[in-house]
């Protein structure tokens, strides 16, 4: 029995939490982009996962503390290189539909979630960020159950 759209619907919003990377269309960058999943309350907030660190952001040492590295090694099926993720700024440039749509209407674009350790320095990355509002960071670090 094929489950209808609007169970699909509700299985990738229960999929859809703290941790949890997905590549989805955007309007901020001309191509798919690889995102980890912030928080989704009220509204759905990412990082951006990026393969290179941004030469203005390596000349900030607050913000280049906020690089994460995520190890190729750790996730073979969808990274080819080791990358990092951005927790120096939250995006919500992707609206909960949009992205609920995408993963509803192709599942591989929902690739899996950070590791343990990826988690805690997510966390900490998050707890000293300069460039995120106290009520974001709250919010944030309830979702990743570090409030």
């Amino acid at each position: 029995m094929t489950k209808s759209t609007q169970d699909r619907r509700r299985e990738v919003r229960a999929w859809m939490r703290a941790g949890q990377i997905m590549l989805v269309q955007n309007d901020f960058a001309p191509t798919d982009k690889f995102l980890i999943v912030a928080c989704t309350e009220p509204d759905l907030q990412c990082f951006v996962i990026n393969s290179e660190i941004h030469a203005y952001i390596q000349e900030r040492p607050s913000l280049l503390q906020a690089q994460v590295l995520l190890k190729e090694s750790d996730h073979q099926h969808f990274l080819k290189t080791d990358s990092h993720a951005d927790c120096s700024k939250v995006i919500n440039a992707v609206a909960m539909i949009k992205a609920v749509s995408q993963l509803v209407a192709d599942a591989s674009r929902m690739k899996g979630h950070v590791t343990h350790e990826e988690r805690k320095k997510i966390i900490q990355a998050v707890t000293n960020a300069c460039t995120i509002s106290p009520a974001l960071k709250q919010r944030i670090l309830k979702e990743w159950g570090a409030a």
